[in-house]
């Protein structure tokens, strides 16, 4: 038993099968001597118990024993109740009613009532108090080990881990970069290409246009317009004029401006608008502006081309007197470049002598680390660099500030190139492949 101490109770008779087996034959003859004189004993008592009145009980078979379960299974009457007082008063309510009664019941007890479950506990802990100072717990097959404590990185360990994260952070930012800067190419280069339009050129539809209005679009320069514009089947259906289709072009080239109107016309528009939104003020200006007769209109419309011809006057002076027209800045122009990187600029060292002690093991160590996450690259360098004594960090610790001091030198004589002279890393890499 003790050679098979916390293994299951097969390995004792398992055990003893086996050290039986390895006997000599004298020293089994021996145990078979026993045996046989223990088995005459219990045969003598037997009969001697059976001729006294005595009743030898019959062994059940397997059989037997399936039957009588079942049986008992069956027999409701002889199955013991499987539930307390409290789980009878309770049935068919949640389990939570139990504890909820008897905790009802137990604030009900007299002090003295309660003294009688006391005295029970304080007898039973005494006992168990008494069978734990001579109880010695079996060993485990295998002592649990207590879980690692996540290792705590050194600083140069942070800096590496630090530089390696920028620099996945500045790259993954470069590829995204690149691909929108790409797709933007594509997209302008498929609106440069324009599809040849099949077929007959369009011509004017012919639309019999009124005599007075035929005359006002051919003023302006907008009859084959709104020869265009009426003969639309939307606009046919919609019933509007042709007065009023021509107003709608005009207004659309800006031949006829509301802003002479909304300047004069603001204050008392904001007033009408109060705590609405600012766009409220130019809507309802558009509207009245077009609920304006043609004489009203035309006045503000003259108004306006007077302000312009006044405006392109002064443009005029002013250009003439060396002032220059700034022009208007696209989207893309708006877009502040990158500023690019020097390559030829001195490269700082980073991660200390961890770093240096990283950079010389590296490819050995992701050797031992294929097939697992990157992560176990840095976790397998850092157990080693944990794993050296201080006199083989030195040789380390010693390359850094080697590097550290060049780096410093090389940063005194260093000027740096005006960002226009710095090239691009990916023209860079199209020079040299000859593209």
């Amino acid at each position: 038993m003790k050679e098979t101490q916390g293994q299951p109770i097969t390995a004792v008779t398992k055990l003893a099968s086996e050290r039986f087996k390895a006997l000599g034959d004298e020293e089994r003859a021996a145990y078979q001597k026993k045996y046989e004189e223990a088995k005459a004993k219990f045969e003598e008592d037997m009969k001697a118990f059976l001729e006294a009145g005595g009743e030898k009980k019959a062994r059940k078979t397997k059989g037997s024993k399936a039957a009588e379960k079942l049986k008992r299974k069956k027999d409701c009457t002889r199955r013991k109740p499987n539930r307390s007082a409290f789980a009878d008063q309770c049935k068919g309510q949640p389990v939570t009613a139990v504890t909820k009664l008897a905790s009802e019941k137990w604030k009900a007890l007299s002090e003295e009532e309660k003294k009688v479950f006391e005295e029970e506990y304080q007898t039973k802990k005494a006992a168990y108090e008494e069978a734990m100072k001579s109880y010695v717990p079996l060993p485990s097959a295998e002592a649990e080990e207590p879980p690692a404590k996540k290792a705590r990185m050194s600083k140069e360990q942070k800096e590496a881990a630090k530089e390696a994260a920028k620099e996945a952070k500045e790259s993954s930012k470069k590829e995204k970069q690149e691909a929108k800067a790409k797709q933007t190419k594509e997209k302008a280069k498929a609106k440069a290409v324009k599809p040849k339009a099949k077929g007959k050129p369009a011509t004017t539809p012919e639309v019999e246009l009124q005599a007075t209005v035929a005359a006002k679009a051919e003023k302006v320069g907008l009859k084959d317009q709104l020869m265009k514009l009426v003969a639309r089947d939307d606009i046919k259906a919609s019933g509007k004029s042709q007065t009023a289709a021509l107003k709608a072009l005009e207004e659309s080239n800006g031949l006829i401006h509301p802003a002479r109107f909304l300047a004069e016309k603001r204050p008392e528009l904001m007033k009408e608008t109060q705590g609405q939104p600012i766009t409220a003020v130019t809507k309802l200006a558009s509207e009245r502006f077009k609920a304006l007769g043609d004489e009203e209109r035309a006045a503000y419309q003259k108004k306006y081309e007077e302000a312009k011809a006044k405006f392109e006057e002064d443009m005029k002076a002013f250009l003439e007197a060396g002032g220059e027209k700034k022009a208007r800045k696209s989207k893309e122009e708006k877009v502040k470049p990158k500023k690019e990187k020097d390559p030829e600029a001195p490269k700082r060292p980073a991660g200390g002598a961890y770093g240096c002690f990283l950079a010389k093991h590296r490819a050995a160590f992701a050797e031992q680390c294929k097939g697992k996450p990157v992560t176990a690259v840095t976790k397998l360098a850092s157990e080693k660099w944990k794993a050296l004594s201080d006199e083989e960090k030195k040789v380390f610790e010693a390359e850094y500030k080697a590097k550290k001091s060049a780096y410093d030198e090389a940063m005194k004589s260093y000027a740096p190139k005006p960002t226009e002279l710095i090239e691009p890393p990916a023209k860079k890499a199209k020079a040299l492949l000859g593209a």
